[in-house]
């Protein structure tokens, strides 16, 4: 509890979350604000009442002790009442609403009594019309503390409490026709009010960006989706707006990490590309993420993720190359017939007694083909001792997979 002091006013401020009554729903949870207004004025307008001032102002006792020197009725044949006709004033902050007010008497007879102690209350106005009762019970009635009525709550006007209404409030207290000596130590009103709440979605208009509108209560930031992914870019943003939807282009979230790539964003999934060649497994792909890790690409169309020559196996399965020497169209790996090479000598070194030896290499078939002519016209001539004239390189014979060296004609 928080206390105001001043020399004419004290005022209690009680701060809590409460429920919302008198129109708004059940489900909504406000900030509330709860104000003790004490009685400032009671007019001495009944000779039986004595000391009648001295129930103006807040007492700091609850029980008081309300003793002769407090506010006493002598014994009455007739029914009197002590009215306060004057609270401490109320101001109702702007964007707030009146829910509740709630009045009761600091009293208590002299004596233990079967008669009920009974406030009154009434508004200001045409006739000095009073709304209401409250009865008290009659246990208890000697000690001097806080009393109200049965329902405890003043029922609010048409339209509810405002700030004027709260103000013109007074409160009557009886001394029963023959009951004991009634004492009267403090009248109090507490008013209970909380911030106005239109579309009623839990924020105060006064903090509400579109206070009739319950689906929005707060401006909402939006992010560029250049590439239209459905992925904003953090660094390209709006102003705060109050609206639910995005403007074109722009999007809610801000998780994208390549706006001018719809491929690259939260979602994407990445393969790894074990032989590098840019293709990746599909059988091997990364958890979703935007960042692209290292060793995986985008393509998942690499079926043969460990041979770097290949992205699918063909014929000849991966790891194998589709060659086809014989130029049959025919890859070399599915052939089921022998293959027939000829290669040439290609390297002839000068022997003793041999002339122009070197001109017997050739790495293709000389263009005589099986009729050439080997006479002494610059060919290859042999001394007249026996000699050998050797041929020491061949071209590439080349074998394909799958296929060996099972007979050699020189």
């Amino acid at each position: 509890m928080i206390q105001f002091r001043s020399p004419s006013i004290t005022v209690r401020l009680r701060a809590m979350l409460a429920v919302l009554a008198l129109g708004f729903p059940t489900a909504s949870l406000v900030h509330a604000a709860e104000v003790e207004l004490f009685a400032v004025t009671i007019p001495a307008v009944d000779p039986w009442w004595v000391d009648v001032t001295r129930a103006v102002g807040d007492p700091n006792c609850e029980p008081c002790p309300c003793d002769s020197g407090n506010y006493a009725i002598a014994p009455n044949p007739t029914t009197v009442y002590l009215e306060a006709i004057n609270f401490q004033n109320f101001t109702l902050p702007a964007g707030h609403v009146v829910t509740n007010v709630h009045a009761d008497v600091m009293c208590r007879y002299d004596t233990g009594q079967t008669w009920d102690i009974q406030i009154r209350y009434g508004l200001n106005g045409v006739n000095d019309q009073l709304l209401g009762n409250f009865e008290l019970g009659s246990s208890s009635l000697t000690t001097c503390r806080y009393r109200t009525g049965a329902a405890g709550n003043i029922t609010p006007p048409a339209g509810g409490w405002t700030a004027a209404a709260v103000n013109s409030l007074r409160v009557k207290v009886r001394q029963q026709q023959g009951a004991s000596r009634l004492r009267v130590k403090a009248f109090r009103l507490t008013v209970t009010y909380v911030p106005i709440d239109s579309d009623n979605d839990g924020t105060p208009d006064i903090n509400d960006c579109a206070p009739n509108n319950p689906a929005i209560a707060t401006p909402r930031v939006f992010y560029r989706d250049l590439d239209g992914d459905g992925f904003g870019n953090p660094g390209n943003a709006t102003a705060p707006l109050c609206q639910l939807n995005p403007p074109a282009g722009y999007v809610a979230n801000s998780s994208d990490c390549n706006d001018t790539n719809a491929q690259i964003n939260p979602n994407t999934i990445w393969y790894l590309d074990a032989d590098g060649d840019l293709f990746g497994d599909p059988n091997s792909p990364s958890a979703p993420q935007c960042v692209q890790p290292n060793g995986y690409v985008l393509s998942n169309t690499d079926l043969c993720p460990t041979d770097p020559n290949k992205i699918a196996p063909g014929p000849c399965g991966c790891e194998v190359p589709e060659t086809d020497i014989n130029a049959n169209g025919i890859p070399d790996c599915t052939e089921s017939t022998s293959i027939l090479r000829t290669v040439w000598s290609t390297t002839v070194p000068n022997a003793a007694g041999w002339t122009n030896a070197s001109n017997a290499a050739s790495a293709t078939q000389p263009t005589c083909g099986e009729s050439c002519n080997c006479d002494s016209g610059g060919t290859y001539a042999s001394s007249a001792s026996t000699e050998w004239l050797e041929a020491t390189d061949f071209a590439s014979m080349n074998i394909p997979p799958g296929y060996s060296g099972a007979n050699v004609r020189i």
